[in-house]
């Protein structure tokens, strides 16, 4: 498969243009140029790397050596546990799409501390942790070492938050989240692209039985209206809001 037709095959699984990309965390308050002054380091270093559906960006114990930049698909990280009748888990404890910049939690510690998987076909962009530096000094728009590092914090700290509450309150701050990351928390915005529900509910700490559940009760509260399998439209957010903010175990 061509370049052209790869690129064209992730737009259509996953419809999010680089212009959505500075609304995601990582881009807050930066400038319409940001991604493209990082892009354009990755060009230079020759950086830009697909990866096919089921393969690994990293592994569990690799030394880090790059940030990763997702520029279109998706990409799971997940951890390996282990069960008490002896046998082993997986948990998914981040879900990135286009526009996430993965492995920053484990700069400090060197060596990746959990696996990231391609979801579908995807392609991201090769960055030094030196050469992202070189590009932040040169512009106002590309967020420092520091500021990714807040970032990547804030986020690890909300979805541990998200997993205290109630399977209802845990799904409609996804949500919430996934409609900032791309703009679309305001009425009458554009629908939601989801992950797999085996995947999510895997995410969420929830079974998918129950996740399944939760969606149909969310649907007749008019929170949403599922326009297929993995896509919603007419998001309520703010009965969203009002939902995430309810930690009682009657909405499970």
């Amino acid at each position: 498969m061509g370049a052209d037709q790869q690129a064209n095959q992730n737009s259509q699984l996953f419809p999010i243009s680089i212009a959505a990309m500075e609304r995601t965390s990582l881009w807050d308050g930066a400038g319409v140029d940001a991604t493209s002054a990082v892009f354009a380091a990755g060009h230079i270093a020759g950086r830009f790397h697909a990866v096919a559906a089921g393969e690994f960006l990293y592994e569990r114990g690799s030394p880090m050596r790059h940030l990763y930049v997702l520029m279109s698909g998706a990409v799971q990280v997940s951890l390996s546990e282990r069960c008490l009748n002896g046998g082993k888990r997986e948990r998914i404890i981040d879900l990135a799409r286009a526009g996430a910049l993965i492995g920053f939690a484990d700069f400090a510690a060197g060596t990746h501390r959990a696996d990231a998987t391609a979801i579908g076909d995807c392609v991201v962009c090769l960055i030094t942790p030196r050469a992202w530096d070189r590009v932040a000094a040169g512009s106002f728009d590309v967020p420092p070492l520091a500021e990714l590092a807040a970032s990547e914090l804030k986020r690890a700290l909300r979805h541990a938050m998200r997993l205290r509450l109630s399977a209802m309150s845990r799904l409609a701050d996804f949500l919430l989240e996934l409609g900032q990351q791309n703009g679309l928390n305001t009425q009458g915005s554009q629908s939601v692209l989801l992950p797999s529900g085996k995947n999510l509910a895997n995410y969420l700490g929830l079974r998918p039985e129950t996740l399944s559940r939760i969606f149909h009760k969310m649907e007749s509260l008019d929170c949403f209206r599922r326009v297929d399998r993995r896509v919603l439209g007419a998001v309520d957010w703010s009965l969203l809001r009002k939902i995430r903010a309810t930690t009682c175990r009657r909405h499970v």
